[in-house]
């Protein structure tokens, strides 16, 4: 598999769209998976980086977004949703700790 279609954002985007967001009319974002091996650690932190940024776009970032609208984007229940259901839909141990340990982070 070259790239994971990430149906989860697809809920994520109608989501963001009914709030006004997702100004391309995106409502999935293909990332890339290709010779990334999800056992490792590092590749796994490279796919949770692009399933952020992924839901980033969907959830209404963008490169013109200042950095207060990209830490609302990053905070709202659109992005925390489409990576949890990312995450998810790829289940790959290494991936979900991975996530689960940012998550204890954040809630520290």
């Amino acid at each position: 598999m070259s790239a994971l279609a990430l149906a989860a954002m697809t809920l994520a985007a109608g989501q963001a769209t009914a709030a006004g967001y997702d100004a391309f009319g995106a409502d999935a974002i293909k990332v890339p998976v290709a010779k990334l091996n999800l056992q490792d650690r590092r590749d796994a932190k490279i796919l949770l980086q692009r399933i952020d940024a992924a839901a980033m776009q969907v959830c209404g970032g963008s490169i013109w977004s200042s950095p207060d609208e990209w830490a609302a984007v990053r905070e709202s229940g659109c992005h925390t949703r489409a990576v949890a259901r990312a995450v998810a839909a790829v289940n790959a141990p290494t991936l979900s700790s991975l996530y689960a340990d940012r998550l204890a982070i954040a809630s520290n």
